[in-house]
């Protein structure tokens, strides 16, 4: 008796992507503007800041802010 179990049967062939996945080129900007934030902040801590992570967070400017954002190129709009 033939196997009749399709489970394993190739019903519909896949489109090829071309390379290895698709990714959205701001997938990881957060972590990488987590990333540039811990290395400031370590920075200022061996320059004498002694406040937490948090603070310091909160003593950085908008254009600060904006610069670490860019870091890696890019631009910033400005919201009206």
């Amino acid at each position: 008796m033939p196997n009749t179990n399709k489970r394993n049967n190739i019903e519909k062939k896949l489109e090829a992507i071309s390379g290895v996945a698709q990714k959205d080129p701001n997938e990881h900007i957060e972590l990488e503007i987590m990333l540039n934030l811990k290395a400031l902040y370590e920075e200022a801590k061996q320059g004498g800041y002694s406040g937490s992570f948090e603070d310091y967070q909160k003593t950085l400017s908008d254009n600060q802010v904006k610069e670490i954002m860019l870091s890696k190129g890019g631009t910033v709009g400005a919201k009206s």
